[in-house]
């Protein structure tokens, strides 16, 4: 398990080669279906993604160093699934019921 603890462990961790912040964002636009985003912060890094053709955005997920590279990759899973039942909901794919369940 590798520990991300600031910028550079991050960029390590990543095993993809990236020498600066806007690859990153490259890379992380560029290899999710959903066309994630990811923002630097001083703590941190922050990943979610917008809804083509809807309103609608994930929510975001924080994630403050020290963190596991495994936290960093599951939630970007997490915000590709979110990605993908948002768009099928925002494009008529599925329907949700009065207590948000999935028809």
């Amino acid at each position: 398990m590798k520990i991300v603890d600031n910028f550079y462990s991050f960029l390590e961790a990543r095993e993809l080669g990236e020498k600066s912040f806007p690859e990153v964002e490259r890379n992380t636009y560029k290899f999710t279906n959903c066309g994630a985003w990811i923002k630097e912060t001083t703590k941190g890094v922050v990943v979610g993604s917008i809804i083509e053709g809807s309103d609608a955005c994930c929510e975001e997920i924080v994630l403050e160093y020290p963190f596991n590279i495994k936290e960093f990759w599951q939630a970007l899973d997490q915000i590709e699934n979110e990605a993908d039942e948002l768009w099928r909901e925002a494009n008529g794919l599925f329907q949700r019921d009065s207590d948000g369940c999935i028809l």
